[in-house]
């Protein structure tokens, strides 16, 4: 981490299209080139409390390609479960928290944002099957929940690289901050799969554990604004 923390910079909050356009037009985000932004620094968009997880960590990723330069950011949009029952059968493309708890945050944040939220085609595990996580495939989302690697820079408890997907590299934002310093101590899920039944988090010490797929633990995700 160096020898001193981030800056982390609030940078007012948004509420409206304009406001977002705003912040994206005085910040030059568009460039690729960004001024006066620095990694951990923050925003509220809606009532979200936002952080700078990196900047065009997505560009030109996916089947379809990013093409727009952006921030790439991260959120606390609440507790979620990830399925009602303690099954990891659908892999984390077709867990509820994926299907249902953020495709809802992300209505919310399109009404702030329009087309300055970035849809992106992500690869998603899609099953487990003896003892492992058994299949990838591309889904279209604007959120998603991190990987290990995208927090730790290497997979912990993940049966393999269809957990990683395209989430496989660390975000620059967890080269200056832990996960604790940003929010607290608390159980974060990650997109990860360790068994039928249990799902890859961050605990509230820090380290990388896992939990059963009923529990209800904060839904910290990954977005994009260009």
């Amino acid at each position: 981490m160096g020898g001193s923390l981030p800056r982390m910079k609030d940078h007012g909050t948004f509420t409206t299209l304009a406001q977002v356009e705003e912040f994206l037009t005085s910040h030059q985000i568009s460039t690729g080139r960004p001024t006066d932004i620095q990694i951990g620094d923050y925003f509220t968009l809606g009532s979200y409390k936002v952080y700078i997880a990196g900047i065009d960590t997505e560009y030109n990723k996916g089947s379809i390609e990013v093409t727009t330069h952006h921030i790439t950011c991260i959120a606390n949009f609440g507790n979620s479960k990830m399925n009602s029952t303690n099954t990891t059968s659908g892999g984390y493309g077709g867990a509820t928290v994926m299907q249902s708890f953020l495709d809802g945050k992300a209505t919310e944040l399109r009404n702030i944002c329009g087309s300055h939220l970035l849809n992106r085609k992500v690869f998603l595990s899609n099953g487990f099957n003896n003892g492992q996580t058994s299949g990838c495939t591309w889904y279209n989302k604007y959120l998603t929940l991190m990987s290990e690697t995208q927090v730790y820079g290497s997979p912990q408890w993940a049966t393999n690289g269809f957990d990683t997907g395209d989430g496989y590299e660390k975000l620059p934002i967890f080269n200056e901050l832990t996960p604790l310093q940003i929010f607290g101590r608390a159980y974060i899920w990650l997109r990860g799969l360790n068994s039928a039944s249990h799902f890859c988090l961050v605990d509230m010490s820090g380290l990388a554990n896992i939990g059963g797929a009923s529990a209800s633990f904060p839904a910290v995700a990954l977005f994009c604004l260009g």
